[in-house]
């Protein structure tokens, strides 16, 4: 359902609005519960991106993705 909504909103929105970083994004996160994680890091750095161009840059869900990253990044680590 993630990657529908995130189909929709590409369509309706574009690639570089903040509400299709989202649907990365919780896909990303869906991915990473999964330990998926190369394709969840893929999925939220493009959020990132999306957000750094689109927020200003003290927006919270540019933190909340960074320590998603973080927090992927760490179980690869460990993996």
């Amino acid at each position: 359902l993630y990657r529908e909504a995130g189909e929709i909103t590409a369509q309706t929105l574009g690639k570089t609005h903040p509400d299709y970083a989202t649907s990365l994004n919780n896909l990303g996160v869906n991915l990473a519960y999964q330990e998926k994680y190369s394709d969840a890091l893929a999925l939220l750095q493009e959020a990132l991106q999306i957000y750094k161009a689109a927020l200003p840059a003290d927006h919270p869900q540019i933190a909340s993705t960074e320590q998603s990253i973080a927090g992927v990044q760490a179980a690869m680590d460990g993996a």
